[in-house]
Order: C-alpha cells, then sequence, then structure tokens
C-alpha cells in the first residue's frame, strides 16, 4: 500500500464529514510520526497514533460519547491498521516506494550491462577465456538450487551470464529473478 492508497482510505473513512479537515490532520500525524518527527500541536509530545486517535475520538465526544463509541472505534481500528501496516512497519521511505522490491524474472529481462576494461582486447589476440566484455552492476537475485529450494544472493551478470551460476559448487544453481540493490543504511 502506498501512500496515495492510504490517503485515499482515510478520505473513505471520514466521508461523512463536512469538511477534510480531519483527515488532513490524521494524514500530517502519520507523514510526521513516519518521517520520525514530532506531532505538531497541543499534543506536542504525543505519538501520531495518539494523535489520530484524539482526532477521531473530538468529533465522537462532540456527537456524543454513547452515540458514536461504536462508529468511533471501528473507524480508529480501520485506519490504525493501515497506518501501522503501511507506515510502521515499512517505514515512511519504503511505504512511498511501496516497500517490496520490484523482483523481475530472468525470462523477461536482465540488468543492463555495460563495457569492461577488457572489452577493447575482443578480437585481438591479447583476448583469453576468462575475460568478459560486459558486465552488469551487483544486484540481488533469488538463486533457484535443482532441489526447488530458493535463497537470496547477490550477483552480477558477465556477457549475459550470471556469475553465481558460474561458481564452483556441487549443487546446480540458476537465478531465476533480480532486483537493484537498495541503498545501504547511514545509521542514524
Amino acid at each position: 500500500m502506498n501512500r496515495y492508497e492510504f490517503t485515499s482510505i482515510v478520505y473513505d473513512e471520514l466521508a461523512l464529514d463536512p469538511d477534510n479537515r480531519r483527515a488532513n490532520r490524521i494524514i500530517d500525524a502519520a507523514d510526521e510520526y513516519a518521517a520520525g518527527q514530532a506531532v505538531r500541536g497541543p499534543e506536542r509530545d504525543s505519538t501520531a497514533l495518539d494523535h489520530i486517535h484524539m482526532v477521531v475520538k473530538d468529533e465522537a465526544y462532540q456527537r456524543g460519547y454513547e452515540q458514536a463509541k461504536a462508529e468511533y472505534d471501528a473507524k480508529l481500528e480501520k485506519v490504525k491498521s493501515r497506518f501501522k501496516d503501511h507506515y510502521y512497519h515499512k517505514g515512511y521511505e519504503q511505504g512511498k516506494a511501496d516497500a517490496a522490491p520490484k523482483w523481475t524474472p530472468v525470462t523477461e529481462k536482465l540488468p543492463e550491462e555495460h563495457d569492461t576494461m577488457f572489452a577493447k582486447y575482443w578480437g585481438t589476440d591479447r583476448w583469453n577465456e576468462y575475460m568478459f566484455r560486459k558486465k552488469s552492476d551487483l544486484v540481488e537475485v533469488t538463486v533457484e538450487l535443482e532441489d526447488g529450494t530458493r535463497y537470496t544472493d547477490a550477483s552480477r551478470t558477465h556477457d549475459g551470464k550470471w556469475d553465481v551460476e558460474e561458481r564452483l559448487g556441487a549443487v546446480k544453481k540458476k537465478v531465476v529473478a533480480w532486483h537493484y540493490m537498495s541503498e545501504p543504511w547511514e545509521g542514524e
């Protein structure tokens, strides 16, 4: 679920509101929480989930606590559940990118390759079998063993062949999918 889907859900859940003020406050609180910022306003020290709780609860008390309690609980749980799933577990940056890596089956496409320093020797007497003309950047791959077991590894292609498949080993393996590496963690 991306941020657009999350905001659509919040607006749908609060469609009976006369304006989008409350929905906008919930979305702002979610964005601030995901970005690790303190929530603005009178609830300055509260978490975003507490802020969301207070925004939804305000309307419930205005219409009468007993009458609105069931509606409030249902709306709050839906918003909290979707918020937690999308922002809390994935993180804001990953949530914007929809978190999950975009795996590409090798049957559809291989990573783009570029010339290596050996390319200039292709077709000359200086070329040997251990050289390669092109190689890709390092990518994350899903490797399948001959028994069907799968694991992830880092690999690249050399002239259209995966180096992880070329490594010596007793078990036959093949790359079935790949995606570009994510950025490394830079610390806090």
